[in-house]
């Protein structure tokens, strides 16, 4: 379940949404909801966003869905029972073929054991330019820093 709101010609965007997922085998629960909004100025928008992933204690796979229990298990998706993180972003357009990002996002985990408990920024600038007016593919440089903290 999601909804959005965006006023005709107004700068602000607002959105949300809901989802909750059944374990195939023992109908265990993994939820996740966002919200977040964007303010655009010129050909500057700023966006900030919520997200928060809870798993019951139970959770493991997906067996009707695209992940299987070893793919969740490498992602590490199956090791929080709580995952929250924060982002905020920052984006300007230069004339018609460029726009430069710059993006933060905080990630807070409460493990399903002690030992899996975590936390980390995350920091990304990004230039993407489109190649071509006839063929607006773009190609994406980006610049990434990770600090990981326990």
């Amino acid at each position: 379940m999601a909804a959005a709101y965006k006023p005709e010609g107004g700068p602000f965007s607002i959105g949300g949404a809901y989802e909750e997922s059944k374990d195939s085998v023992n109908g265990a629960a993994a939820k996740t909801w966002t919200f977040g909004g964007a303010y655009t100025w010129n050909l500057t928008r700023f966006s900030a966003s919520y997200i928060v992933d809870q798993n019951d204690a139970g959770f493991s796979n997906f067996a009707n869905g695209p992940f299987t229990t070893p793919v969740l298990a490498a992602l590490k998706y199956t090791d929080f029972s709580r995952r929250r993180m924060i982002l905020g972003r920052i984006t300007q357009q230069v004339g018609n073929q460029w726009h430069f990002a710059a993006n933060v996002w905080r990630t807070l985990q409460d493990g399903k054991t002690k030992a899996k408990d975590g936390s980390a920024w995350q920091y990304q600038l990004a230039l993407p330019t489109t190649t071509s007016r006839a063929a607006p593919t773009s190609i994406w440089k980006r610049i990434t820093r990770s600090i990981a903290a326990t």
